[in-house]
């Protein structure tokens, strides 16, 4: 946790601090969704997702494939803008609604544009432009481009370079420059009037990325004292240079401070230095860096599958054998096994598995929608909602002339005879008792209700079979509306959630 008093960012962060920017949400309001950049896709480039506070209601963004970074929601939170590099250093400056439709490119060319905010009109946006990207942070200059992307402009900022923009509701622009050889803070206008400074930097390395208040009166800033990472925290001022307040003081990495719409916190994002370079969404008190605590990375797990290919943001996957695969089409997602497929002998089984990222920690309950698509008589296989056994699962079976419900987990498995070819399965964990359910009707019917373990769960789907069972006859089975409820969930230690927005409810 911080106390009062500093600023941002080290030498070997400079670059990543002046080519990665952050969000801001300047306009007062009660608090409302959190937009930011995440790895969560794996090794390919951030995506933006945006959230409620307690990380329910997450929704993917873009989809793109390749680097999206430092969004910032419009004054009326409809829009976002945010950076996109398409291939190798040159980056611009895109535009979407904030629901990630109706995405426009506003820049173009071989500068790399960076770091975008909205003027309080919500109709230009201020963003920094580097134009010999191969050169390094700078030299940087401050331009305008209207949201429509046909004014581009510079903004006259006085001698030096410029970069790190945020800009008030009544129009006044922050800025990071270097005019005395120093990375400090100063306060222009839309129009590059009068320049006055509000920081002075230490000359080890410097003040970066200053946000505005939702009143326009103070500015949180990242400061680098030292030149290390670790010696990165977060500080507030006054725009007249008083009341400085050092709020971190931990030796860990922490960037792209923002103010909450209320005014009341700060949210910043917490990095991981060393492999497997995970970072988390932090916030603190805004008064004097007391409570730090971390943002949730899932508050729920919801999927209609409404996008081409399964979300990895959500769901890892797994084939086992051959002849099997997942894949999303029409909004649902299908697993299918080939009638010429064979199994893994290291496995003695066939099919394929899709399964959550996050694990449910304690309490959990999920559920799922199933439509049996091919699904020959007796052909010997299991379409299993569960956790490959671990806590337990509930299945559709086909297998020896039967076709049933069945439930497998502690002290004994249970079956219910049935002819449904779509239907609903569910399980509940109440402590370290489990209860698999399936739907007839409008009522959820228990089939086993046991002992389980208490370990955090993966949710999974899985089609299965084994060559001593399968009846060599081909099966696809659709998927939807799959929902896992939990007090609380593990997800993967490497996701970096970083640079995030706060918008006014």
């Amino acid at each position: 946790m911080k106390k009062r008093t500093h600023v941002a960012l080290g030498l070997a962060a400079a670059v990543l601090m002046v080519a990665a920017p952050t969000a801001w949400a300047s306009f007062p309001g009660e608090n409302g969704r959190i937009v930011f950049q995440s790895s969560r896709t794996g090794p390919l480039p951030p995506e933006l997702y945006s959230m409620n506070e307690d990380a329910t209601d997450i929704r993917r963004l873009t989809w793109n494939g390749v680097s999206d970074q430092v969004p910032r929601f419009s004054p009326d939170g409809s829009r976002i803008v945010f950076a996109r590099t398409v291939a190798g250093i040159d980056q611009d400056i895109w535009i979407m609604n904030a629901d990630g439709s109706a995405e426009r490119q506003l820049t173009s060319g071989s500068a790399r544009d960076d770091q975008p905010v909205f003027t309080a009109d919500g109709e230009q946006i201020v963003f920094q432009r580097v134009a010999n990207a191969s050169a390094g942070p700078c030299p940087c200059e401050l331009r305008i481009v209207s949201v429509d992307g046909r004014v581009d402009r510079v903004l006259d900022t006085g001698p030096g370079n410029a970069a790190n923009p945020d800009v008030s509701k009544n129009g006044k622009v922050v800025f990071v420059g270097d005019r005395d050889g120093t990375r400090s803070i100063y306060v222009t206008n839309l129009k590059g009037g009068p320049v006055k400074r509000v920081t002075k930097g230490p000359a080890a390395f410097g003040d970066f990325r200053p946000r505005w208040s939702p009143r326009g009166n103070d500015l949180v800033f990242m400061r680098n004292e030292l030149g290390s990472l670790a010696s990165i925290d977060i500080w507030t001022v006054h725009q007249d240079g008083s009341d400085l307040r050092r709020l971190t003081t931990t030796a860990r990495v922490e960037e792209f401070p923002q103010w909450s719409p209320d005014g009341t916190r700060i949210v910043f994002a917490v990095l991981e230095p060393v492999a497997p370079f995970g970072g988390r969404l932090h916030t603190i008190d805004a008064g004097d860096g007391s409570d730090d605590q971390v943002l949730p990375q899932a508050g729920e797990i919801v999927d209609s599958f409404e996008h081409d290919g399964l979300d990895s943001s959500k769901w890892w996957q797994f084939v086992n054998g051959t002849g099997a695969g997942v894949s999303v089409t029409g909004g649902r997602a299908e697993i299918s096994i080939a009638a010429d497929a064979m199994e893994d002998h290291a496995t003695l089984s066939m099919g394929a598995t899709f399964g959550s990222q996050c694990r449910a920690l304690g309490d959990f309950e999920a559920s799922i929608r199933f439509q049996l698509l091919d699904w020959p008589f007796s052909n010997g296989v299991h379409a299993i909602f569960g956790d490959a056994g671990l806590t337990g699962g509930i299945a559709r079976r086909s297998e020896s002339g039967l076709e049933d419900y069945l439930a497998f987990f502690n002290p004994v498995p249970a079956s219910a005879p049935t002819s449904d070819a779509s239907g609903q399965l569910r399980l509940a964990r109440a402590g370290s008792i489990l209860t698999a359910s399936y739907r007839s009707g409008n009522a959820w019917i228990p089939l086993l209700s046991g002992p389980t373990l208490t370990v955090p769960a993966s949710v999974n789907v899985n089609l299965y079979s084994r060559d001593e069972i399968f009846g060599d006859q081909f099966v696809r089975v659709a998927f939807d509306d799959i929902r896992i409820d939990a007090g609380a969930f593990e997800c993967p230690n490497w996701w970096r959630d970083s640079a995030p927005d706060w918008a006014a409810g």
